[in-house]
């Protein structure tokens, strides 16, 4: 029996995801505290086991194209300075 800490360590996911999986019910765990406020959860390393091979089983999304291009370098801003000393074009041209 893992504590929802150590399947996040063998699974490299957050605690926070373990905890998601059991609300949703992909993940069974036994709750064995005794104070209603706060879960104290176990959760069987055959339901570990059973969650690493369903997400190896999962294909993985395709990843966009946009999402990897590199994103446009913008010139950077002028200072205060550079924008009060600014040559304008004389009006009228």
């Amino acid at each position: 029996m893992l504590t929802p800490r150590e399947a996040a360590d063998l699974l490299g996911v957050c605690v926070d995801t373990i905890r998601r999986q059991i609300d949703r019910g992909l993940l069974p765990a036994v709750d064995v505290g005794t104070s209603p406020r706060r879960r104290a959860l176990r959760i069987h390393a055959s339901a570990i086991a059973a969650l690493r091979d369903r997400a190896a089983e999962t294909p993985q999304r395709a990843t966009h194209p946009a999402a990897t291009a590199p994103m446009p370098v913008r010139p950077p801003r002028p200072t205060r300075t550079q924008r009060a000393f600014r040559v304008r074009a004389p009006k009228g041209t």
